[in-house]
């Protein structure tokens, strides 16, 4: 049977969606069954390793969506692309980033939001998801390309992101990718500890820098 990630993977040259984060902060997605939000995180009290850019984040934190009238950060944040500039600055922290692959029948589910490039860009577009036909707005090859650092438009929409409003629940996350074998064994050993089954790879060429 075709599944809705099936068609956008056909249609628009689009797979799994990923979120990148540290290695420590993996045992409280698994406790936590979900991804939170910045502003759920923030509303529970968790403390969390927070390996983004802080003008960056300071950037989107101010950023409401016009399309919702809700901030940025009460969303969680995937991206389509890999190998993107986050990626690339991150690089010398290999070792301890992982990344969670989710497929994108997450779409049919939850309340999200497309954007057209990275979120905090001034000429990013919005759009509620609703149908298979929203994502004729984005622009897979740009999303797909691994030469982006000559043109900041490529940048940008390279970083198009999928977001997921509050909490993103683990139903739909596929695979966890890490840089290492011995970072594999960890990832697998809080699986089991957690008691969730999740294939676990490394993808050190096609992922990181």
């Amino acid at each position: 049977m075709t599944t809705f990630s099936d068609q956008i993977r056909s249609k628009y040259e689009l797979g799994e969606v990923q979120h990148m984060t540290d290695l420590q902060n993996l045992e409280l997605i698994l406790r936590e069954l979900a991804i939170l939000s910045n502003n759920q995180i923030k509303k529970k009290s968790i403390q969390i390793l927070d390996i983004s850019n802080q003008s960056v984040q300071c950037g989107r934190a101010n950023i409401t969506i016009p399309c919702t009238s809700r901030p940025l950060h009460d969303y969680v944040p995937l991206y389509w692309g890999k190998k993107t500039p986050m990626v690339s600055a991150l690089r010398s922290q290999n070792e301890t980033l992982v990344f969670l692959m989710f497929s994108t029948d997450l779409l049919a589910e939850f309340d999200c939001v497309l954007s057209d490039g990275n979120a905090r860009s001034n000429g990013t577009t919005f759009k509620v998801f609703k149908q298979l036909s929203d994502l004729d707005f984005l622009n897979h090859r740009d999303i797909n390309t691994l030469k982006f650092a000559h043109d900041d438009e490529i940048k940008r929409r390279k970083q198009s992101e999928l977001l997921v409003l509050d909490r993103l629940p683990l139903k739909h996350l596929r695979y966890i990718i890490c840089y290492s074998e011995i970072v594999k064994l960890k990832v697998q050993a809080l699986l089991i500890a957690h008691g969730a089954r999740r294939g676990v790879y490394i993808g050190r060429s096609n992922y990181y820098f």
